[in-house]
């Protein structure tokens, strides 16, 4: 199955698409042109980061109403958002109030909306995904062209991977940390063609 995101003029509809029956499921749409990043949240819910980014908004499968979890009063608001796999947390990342000069990602607990705070750190933007093993994989964007990965458990230490050794602009590894999608930045300004030849 797929999460599928509509945008339209007036909001978003999230939705589950299975590519082999051609069905949408968990349909859900959310009047909020603006909101900032979307996630699905185990098997049956939804979570997102309304267009102000200073609350997290859960929503399960048949409920009418989402609830609100405020952020704690280190973050001026947050930017992205990745729900876990069992449902159980969710990762967020953003900027320390109240001049936005470092960045942090926390785990939210869905029983109780607790936060955690994972790490700390400056940069230009970040991102987190939730591993196989459990564990959450968080992409640091040290410059507008370069990355650094870091690997952590919940109530564990944060451990460095590695950093793009080039001009990148955008990155994606799988769960299993097997594979990665990268696109780089290959500036040839003296050439007017490139040919590409395996």
């Amino acid at each position: 199955t797929l999460s599928i995101i509509d945008v339209t003029d007036s909001g978003r509809t999230f939705s589950v698409y299975n590519y082999r029956t051609r069905r949408r499921s968990s349909v859900l749409s959310v009047p909020d042109a603006r909101l900032r990043d979307e996630s699905r949240l185990g098997a049956d819910a939804w979570t997102w980061i309304p267009s102000g980014g200073n609350v997290v908004k859960v929503q399960r499968d048949g409920e009418t109403q989402a609830r609100e979890i405020r952020l704690p009063s280190w973050y001026k608001d947050i930017f992205w958002i990745s729900g876990s796999p069992d449902g159980r947390s969710i990762a967020v990342a953003g900027w320390q109030a109240p001049n936005e000069d470092s960045l942090g990602v926390a785990v939210i607990s869905v029983a109780d909306g607790r936060f955690t705070q994972v790490y700390t750190t400056f940069g230009e933007f970040a991102e987190t995904r939730w591993l196989e093993d459990g564990g959450l994989l968080i992409e640091i964007a040290d410059t507008p062209e370069s990355f650094t990965f870091y690997r952590t458990r919940p109530g564990g230490s944060v451990e460095r991977i590695g950093s793009t050794p080039r001009p990148t602009s955008t990155v994606s590894m799988s769960a299993d940390q097997k594979r990665a999608f990268v696109i780089t930045r290959d500036h040839r300004r003296d050439a007017w063609m490139s040919k590409v030849v395996r």
